[in-house]
């Protein structure tokens, strides 16, 4: 029986990918609990998560002003789309027309490239949090627009809190960005071995597309 010492466990966990993420996110919704908690209303809990979650979802795997840049781009298209969907949920007709138009819009927008596809991702995502927010009022009391912007607020917290790890652990990213690199050539060397293989010629055309 294979037996893995915890030592060499814990190295395994923190050269993870995920690790990071999943330590980010964990301190991210630990400190809106329990900011909540001590502000005595846990009702806030629920819009800062989503937002939160949604802001998590559009990280991208940017450094310094890039990292900035593209946060700055992700909460002004959050805003926008938190903004348009509280003003139109009360009027069907018109929620009902532009709800697909906007969806369609930002898809498209997620076909430029990955970072504008976990972007486009995170805001349909979040356009389904504020429709529910705004159908259910999840926080008793408080107005569809300060529900609102309470999802704004747990999106910046998450992004601040993702610019400031960055800044404090930039060798993490350049690791994840190094072992992407490998992975990728790794695929590329194995898939150009495959074109020694004694092979009848079925599969040649195939693997040179691949390659």
């Amino acid at each position: 029986m294979l037996r893995i010492s915890p030592t060499r466990f814990v190295r395994q966990i923190r050269a993870s990918d995920s690790f990071a993420d999943s330590l980010r996110i964990l301190v991210a919704m630990g400190g809106i609990v329990l900011w909540c908690q001590w502000q005595g209303n846990p009702h806030l809990m629920i819009p800062l998560l989503l937002g939160s979650i949604a802001g998590a979802l559009a990280e991208t795997e940017d450094t310094g002003l890039k990292r900035l840049k593209a946060l700055l781009g992700t909460l002004a298209l959050f805003t926008v789309t938190v903004t348009s969907i509280t003003a139109l949920f009360p009027f069907t007709l018109p929620f009902a027309v532009a709800l697909p138009l906007a969806a369609f819009a930002v898809i498209m927008l997620g076909a430029i490239g990955n970072r504008c596809a976990a972007i486009s991702g995170a805001t349909i995502i979040l356009a389904i949090y504020t429709m529910l927010v705004n159908d259910q009022h999840l926080v008793p009391g408080m107005s569809t627009w300060s529900q609102a912007r309470w999802i704004l607020q747990g999106a910046a917290w998450y992004g601040a809190l993702s610019l400031l790890w960055g800044a404090l652990f930039p060798e993490q990213i350049i690791r994840q960005s190094l072992a992407t690199v490998f992975d990728a050539l790794a695929g590329y060397l194995d898939c150009k071995a495959r074109l020694f293989e004694p092979d009848d010629g079925s599969h040649l055309e195939r693997t040179q597309l691949e390659l």
